[in-house]
């Protein structure tokens, strides 16, 4: 067998045991997040059309148009989307907006409405405002809502169910989660036993990097803190020490690092670890929210999957004759 094939059939067989269906060998996966708090997956639909036709396609492929349950959800349907339909709608009676899924209503009224239920809601300023008969709900690029009428075209943002945003790369799962805090980031990153990512090399960084290209200039938080004692920025994961100082200091141990330029400053008290899309890093407080890297160790597949995959390769190869 060819190596590459090994690599893709031994990567097809880990991501079978771990029960993740988009999960691909060496190469970086955008555009979905994973929500871990409700576990969810949020994936962009990128055919234009009117809400109607977004939502019959979603249910069509037993799927639904996404509903947001909290400010961390909402960025990561920003980041995944952009300007999209999401799964809200007052098209039954005026002012009583629901989500598709669970046919749950979250607001009552126009511009001056109010929430119901305590559910989480996002409307730009002015809106709801129902201009011409407006009863379908857009999220805008900045990550407010609109209501639109039932002709606009527009992509639309799906929620599906469990982790669809898995990448399994050199050995090891990398998940984009949903945004939150660094603490709380961590902590459902080892709740899906894992922890956020800790990035060893040029390759490694450049991948992590990757994740976020397609996600609208996202940024997210990777496993470097220096929490415990200012300028001793170490790892989450094995507490192991990879810088000393500011922006002026140095690596430890020729650790790699690939600050930002006068990157770490501390500005304000910034002790936590996050990469743009670029691949630099930059410090930040503990009480902004980022999206994440999860990071965990990928299991080596069971006998009977493995000779599963490579019995079933070379048939594959010859149905693709």
């Amino acid at each position: 067998m060819h190596q590459s094939t090994r690599t893709t059939v031994r990567a097809a067989a880990v991501c079978a045991a771990l029960g993740v269906t988009a999960c691909i060998s060496n190469s970086a996966q955008a555009g979905a997040v994973y929500d871990p708090v409700n576990n969810l997956s949020y994936v962009l639909d990128p055919t234009v059309r009117t809400w109607t036709e977004a939502n019959n396609a979603a249910i069509a492929a037993g799927q639904n148009l996404v509903r947001i349950r909290s400010a961390g959800a909402n960025e990561a349907v920003r980041v995944v989307g952009g300007n999209a339909w999401i799964g809200a709608t007052d098209q039954v009676t005026e002012g009583d907006w629901r989500w598709t899924v669970g046919n749950a209503q979250f607001w009552s009224g126009l511009s001056n409405g109010t929430p119901v239920g305590g559910l989480y809601t996002n409307w730009n300023g002015g809106e709801p405002n129902n201009a011409g008969g407006e009863n379908y709900a857009q999220m805008s690029g900045g990550g407010g809502w609109n209501d639109l009428p039932a002709t606009s075209t527009l992509p639309a943002v799906r929620e599906v169910a469990g982790n669809q945003a898995s990448t399994i790369f050199n050995g090891k799962r990398y998940t984009v989660i949903a945004a939150d805090t660094w603490g709380n980031a961590r902590a459902q990153a080892i709740g899906m036993g894992g922890n956020l990512a800790r990035i060893d090399d040029a390759a490694e960084d450049s991948f992590v990097a990757g994740l976020l290209s397609g996600l609208n200039g996202a940024s997210a938080w990777i496993g470097g803190s220096d929490e415990v004692n200012e300028g001793d920025w170490r790892w989450a994961d094995n507490n192991q020490q990879f810088w000393q100082g500011l922006a002026a200091g140095t690596p430890v141990n020729g650790a790699y690092t690939a600050w930002n330029g006068g990157e770490p400053n501390d500005a304000g008290g910034e002790d936590y670890l996050e990469i743009h899309s670029s691949g630099g890093w930059n410090d930040l407080p503990g009480s902004v929210t980022r999206l994440g890297i999860v990071e965990q160790a990928v299991p080596e597949p069971t006998g009977l999957a493995l000779l599963g995959l490579l019995m079933s390769a070379p048939l594959a190869r010859r149905r693709r004759r």
